[in-house]
C-alpha cells in the first residue's frame, strides 16, 4: 500500500452507505443495500502546485492506479482509498497549479 503524496491540500469529504438505487419502467424507486460499512467519496484539492509537486501527483497516480493508497487529509482519521481518475488539472500560471483528485475509500 502506498502512501498518498505529502502535498498541501484541502479536503472535502463525504459519507456514502454502500446502497443501490434504481428507477423501474414504472417509474417507481428501489433500493438495494449492499451492507452496512460506510465508505467515502474523498476531492483533494491541491492548489497552487509548483510543476514539480504537479509531476510528482500525476507521477504517483501512473505507478498506484489500481492500488490502495493510505491518505490523512487532516480531518483526524486515515483513509484506505483508491483514485478513481486521474488527477484533473488546472492550469492556474506558467508555473503554478491546481490538481483535484477523486478517491473513495474507508476509514482505517
Amino acid at each position: 500500500m502506498a502512501a498518498y503524496p505529502s502535498l498541501p491540500l484541502r479536503a472535502s469529504i463525504k459519507p456514502a452507505a454502500p446502497l443501490r438505487h434504481a428507477v423501474g419502467a414504472d417509474g417507481g424507486v428501489s433500493g438495494l443495500s449492499l451492507g452496512e460499512a460506510v465508505h467515502y467519496a474523498l476531492t483533494i484539492t491541491h492548489p497552487l502546485l509548483s510543476a514539480a509537486e504537479r509531476d510528482t501527483l500525476l507521477n504517483f497516480y501512473a505507478a498506484n492506479k489500481t492500488s490502495l493508497a493510505t491518505i490523512s487529509p487532516g480531518d483526524g482519521r486515515t483513509y484506505d482509498c483508491v483514485m478513481l481518475s486521474e488527477p484533473r488539472v488546472d492550469v492556474v500560471s506558467a508555473a503554478r497549479f491546481t490538481l483535484v483528485t477523486e478517491l473513495v475509500g474507508v476509514v482505517v
